[in-house]
């Protein structure tokens, strides 16, 4: 029998997420350049690894639906799930009955009126 270390596990669980983990931040920084310099690269995707499970337990867990996610998160603040200044997100992303493509086409339609980013 075999035995499969924690080690062993934590490491492959970083070689599945880092592809996709690359191609989202290199999206974010290729549809939003000035925010992404302005928190720069190393944050950047400290951000989108904070993201990652919050925008999956919305119904977000496409590469498509994190990286609007994290989006949202860069451009509203990583609290703008919760915050209530965003109590539009709230109308959003806790509804179960709502698949994850229509909440993402929804935020990415909220980037849009709110900053006039395409997102």
């Amino acid at each position: 029998m075999f035995r499969i270390r924690k080690g062993q596990v934590d490491a492959f669980r970083e070689q599945a997420v880092a592809e996709p983990r690359r191609k989202i931040v290199a999206e974010i920084e290729q549809v939003l350049p000035e925010e992404s310099a302005r928190l720069g690269h190393d944050k950047l995707v400290k951000l989108v690894d904070r993201n990652i499970e919050k925008a999956d337990a919305y119904g977000l867990g496409s590469e498509g639906g994190i990286c609007t996610y994290c989006e949202a998160a860069l451009l509203y603040g990583e609290d703008f799930d919760t915050n209530p200044k965003n109590k539009w997100s709230q109308d959003i992303l806790p509804v179960e009955e709502m698949d994850g493509e229509l909440k993402r086409k929804l935020l990415v339609l909220r980037i849009q009126a709110d900053h006039g980013k395409s997102v």
